[in-house]
């Protein structure tokens, strides 16, 4: 016995992941579909002797015209139809532009990590002057977006003290990547707003030929200022070890502490321009983890034993401990 071409079809459309109301959408159109066939079978009773290669090429038929044309309207749209506008920061949106705000995702460390230790001295004016009891500080930062429809991002950085900055392998920064300006800290060029057009996104990222980063200004309280000194004045000095890694990672310590407020005060602003002319903003904030002091202590701790243990020539019992996760970034609107 031939089967029904529009009952195949319903057991082939159940191994298909839809979802309740694509399915509901789905077997009604199915329904209507054989209503109509059964009404054309009634209103010409002759019958009519197929083969069964003739049936099965009219029952494809049947298949793509009445069924395949519903479903491909029900499940994604007509081919060449184009996706609605939506994009989103890749760190938090993951694979959905669309993704709504309110969540919160942890940074991995090949998303957000500190750029070649963090910290990288005295903060200098624009002018090449150290500021006096502030340091510098700068994180490597996956600012990577995916959407749709999208021609160009614009990016832009509240807080105090806090700036996007970008250094690469290329000599120089194009100057369309800081279209309102952007002065030297050191060896980073900064804005606290930054442009990346569709088509040099391609050369932006981490490890590629301009590495975004968030740079920070972190001011010295007497306490901050202290463990500075005594780490720089054991440098170069005959003061054993354990004293010279114990100094270094109290200053550690202070430095990451204080870095993880600053980028926490600080707002993360991206805008996307679409191709009809259109534009839409959100809004994000990076945080430390609740436990990153723990966490960080305890890195530091096992850090500091390899260390030692390979300053002082003995055999290491354990290998170089791997840098924790220590950010979240959630959209706020």
């Amino acid at each position: 016995m031939n089967s029904n071409p529009m009952n195949d079809y319903r057991d082939a459309m159940k191994e298909t992941r839809l979802s309740p109301e694509q399915r509901a959408r789905l077997e009604e159109a199915i329904s209507q579909a054989r209503l109509r066939h059964e009404e054309g079978s009634v209103a010409q009773p002759v019958p009519r002797i197929v083969t069964r290669r003739t049936f099965a090429i009219g029952a494809a038929a049947a298949f793509v015209g009445l069924a395949g044309f519903g479903a491909l309207n029900i499940i994604g749209g007509l081919p060449g139809k184009p996706a609605p506008n939506a994009f989103g920061l890749k760190a938090y949106a993951l694979d959905d532009p669309a993704r709504p705000s309110g969540y919160t995702e942890t940074l991995t460390k090949n998303v957000l990590t500190s750029n070649v230790g963090g910290y990288f001295g005295t903060w200098e004016d624009e002018n090449g002057n150290a500021v006096e009891n502030v340091l510098g500080y700068a994180f490597r930062f996956d600012l990577e977006c995916i959407g749709d429809n999208v021609e160009s991002y614009s990016y832009r950085i509240e807080g105090d003290g806090a700036y996007f900055g970008l250094t690469g392998s290329k000599d120089g920064i194009p100057e369309e990547f800081f279209p309102d300006g952007s002065f030297y800290v050191k060896k980073y060029e900064c804005s606290d707003s930054l442009f990346v057009t569709k088509e040099n996104q391609q050369d932006f990222g981490p490890d590629k030929s301009f590495v975004p980063l968030i740079v920070l200004t972190l001011p010295m309280d007497d306490e901050f200022r202290a463990a500075y000194d005594r780490a720089r004045s054991l440098e170069h000095t005959d003061a054993s070890e354990y004293d010279i890694i114990e100094s270094g990672s109290a200053f550690d310590r202070f430095v990451e502490l204080n870095a993880s407020k600053k980028i926490a005060e600080s707002t993360l602003y991206v805008t996307a321009a679409y191709e009809d002319g259109t534009a839409e903003t959100k809004t994000y904030r990076i945080a430390p983890v609740e436990d990153f002091e723990e966490r960080y202590l305890a890195f530091q701790e096992l850090r500091d034993e390899c260390i030692l243990e390979e300053r002082e020539g003995e055999p290491q019992d354990s290998a170089y401990p791997e840098a924790p996760e220590l950010y979240t970034i959630t959209q706020l609107s």
